[in-house]
């Protein structure tokens, strides 16, 4: 049996806090499910009140799954008073919800024993902690799974074992324990929406994050959703933010993966004090389009600054309205770099230029060159690895001239 405890306490008035006892399957459903549940647990739930202080007191609901220190919620969460000058926040919380990923329990973990194809056998099996639902991973790789249905002195009955290798139901072989309650991923909340084909609504809301501001005209510290990788953790998390698809069943899509409307910035990349991004914006999937411009932009769609002063240009019709191109100067025989657009070649005399390894550049690249002294030098350009304009080298003699270099992938010409 299952017992579940309310406590409502409206308006400052603390109700009595009411019982009911429900009885659970092995898979977690009320059994048998009663054809109308009485009001005493089904018709709701409220809470309203002031919140002061910190912990419980600062919080109207809160919820901790499978926490090590129960009821000592982390609201304002200092150990002594000298805190309260490092944190200088003063929260009230209206909703909280953390789960913890728990130890394995000395009873969770049975290294031997015997299998039937429903049931486990062994004298380390504890009959009191062990519960029907319970789900068991066996210790062999690749594991057998299964969930308990039954318990006694010494064995469980299981509801068969299935091999996750193979899909088709067995027996494992007696060569390996059990763990009980593998817990593999935790999640603090799990909201869901269900759209029936027959139900009668055709608009839905996951989640709402809403708020009315009517006091602070420049908002710093005023967020819809706020993802935080606290500062006691060791190591980073993977997406702070992950819009997914299905990839099995119907395998339908949400229409935007992000939509910002209105918004007077609608994607921003920062650093903090600690740290700053590798990668602001990465494109890594096989979109027909990586990045799309509908050429609705009013002044420009790309821009770059470099402090006040705009540096390149791309405007709302994809036409290049300013550009530059990295510049250096060669005087005397170098290598020339794959990372300089443009290269100034003003000799004295006869020079030779290296042109970038194969391995750095690609078919189209180009390089522009211009001879800017007025000498009548020879200017000599050869490739480590390639041909160029047909022979192993180019002598390009007189001056000035404005030459680009190009690259098929292959060969080097320069005209």
């Amino acid at each position: 049996m299952m017992k579940i405890v309310f406590l409502c306490a409206l308006a400052h008035i603390v109700m009595p806090a009411t019982a009911a006892e429900v009885e659970l399957n092995a898979l977690g459903r009320l059994n048998p499910v009663p054809h109308k549940l009485p009001d005493s647990y089904a018709s709701g739930y409220y809470a309203s009140k002031d919140t002061y202080g910190m912990r419980s007191s600062a919080v109207v609901a809160a919820f901790m799954a499978n926490s090590r220190y129960p009821f000592d919620f982390p609201i304002i969460g200092i150990p002594y008073v000298k805190s309260l000058a490092y944190y200088q926040n003063r929260d009230s919380v209206g909703l909280y919800a953390d789960n913890t990923a728990p130890k394995l329990k000395e009873w969770e973990v049975i290294k031997s024993g015997s299998f039937t194809p429903t049931s486990f056998t062994s004298k380390e099996v504890d009959a009191v902690n062990i519960k029907p639902g319970m789900i068991i991973d066996t210790m062999h790789n690749p594991k057998w799974s299964s969930y308990v249905v039954s318990v006694s002195e010494g064995k469980i009955i299981t509801a068969g074992w299935v091999s996750t290798k193979t899909k088709r139901m067995g027996t494992p072989t007696n060569d390996a324990g059990i763990t009980i309650n593998p817990i593999t991923k935790i999640w603090a909340t799990n909201f869901n929406m269900f759209l029936p084909e027959n139900g009668r609504a055709k608009m839905g809301v996951i989640q709402e994050n809403a708020i009315v501001n009517n006091i602070e005209p420049n908002p710093k510290v005023i967020n819809g959703i706020d993802t935080v990788v606290l500062p006691i953790s060791r190591y980073g998390g993977t997406a702070a933010y992950l819009s997914r698809s299905a990839v099995s069943g119907f395998k339908q899509q949400w229409i935007f993966g992000f939509l910002s409307q209105g918004n007077n910035i609608s994607f921003a990349s920062a650093n903090t004090n600690a740290s700053s991004p590798k990668t602001s914006f990465l494109e890594s999937s096989s979109a027909d389009d990586g990045l799309l411009f509908e050429g609705k932009n009013k002044n420009s769609s790309v821009l770059w600054k470099d402090g006040k002063r705009v540096v390149s240009v791309i405007g709302p019709k994809g036409l290049i309205e300013k550009i530059g191109y990295k510049t250096a100067v060669a005087k005397t025989s170098m290598q020339l770099s794959d990372r300089v657009g443009r290269y100034l070649i003003s000799p004295d005399g006869e020079i030779t230029l290296t042109l970038p390894k194969k391995e750095s550049v690609f078919a189209g690249y180009t390089m522009k060159l211009m001879k800017v002294s007025p000498s009548d030098s020879v200017v000599v350009f050869k490739s480590p690895d390639s041909n160029v304009n047909g022979a192993s080298s180019a002598k390009i003699s007189g001056g000035p001239w404005n030459k680009e270099a190009v690259f098929d992938g292959t060969y080097w010409y320069i005209y």
